[in-house]
């Protein structure tokens, strides 16, 4: 899949994962493409309000939420309740490009003054 869909092509997309399509949700969508950050739901919702005056966060959650549901986005959020989608792209499993780690080493854990 190329990540330079037109908006046609990213409603058959949305089609095919049987999702209906709707302005928000195609702009929601073609913003994921167009940026190659992980940007939170907040961030999507905050860049595309500019463009978008009735769009709302609701919105903008309940659609990246569908999406997670029908395999079009991941979530690649470290700390819930963040959700920061990521467009799958075929070829392409950011999953296995990032590692992260969380936790306090054992150093740390014995000597908390650290």
């Amino acid at each position: 899949m190329s990540e330079e869909l037109s908006i046609d092509e990213l409603s058959e997309d949305l089609k095919k994962n049987g999702i209906q399509s709707s302005y928000h949700r195609l702009k929601i969508l073609e913003y994921l493409m167009q940026n190659k950050t992980h940007p939170t739901a907040d961030m999507i919702y905050q860049e595309l309000s500019k463009e978008i005056p009735p769009l709302s966060k609701t919105t903008v959650y309940n659609s990246l939420k569908l999406f997670l549901k029908r395999g079009i986005v991941i979530d690649m959020a470290i700390e819930p309740p963040t959700l920061n989608p990521e467009r799958v792209v075929e070829g392409h499993k950011v999953t296995e490009c990032h590692l992260y780690l969380k936790g306090v080493c054992k150093n740390c854990l014995k000597n908390p003054k650290k």
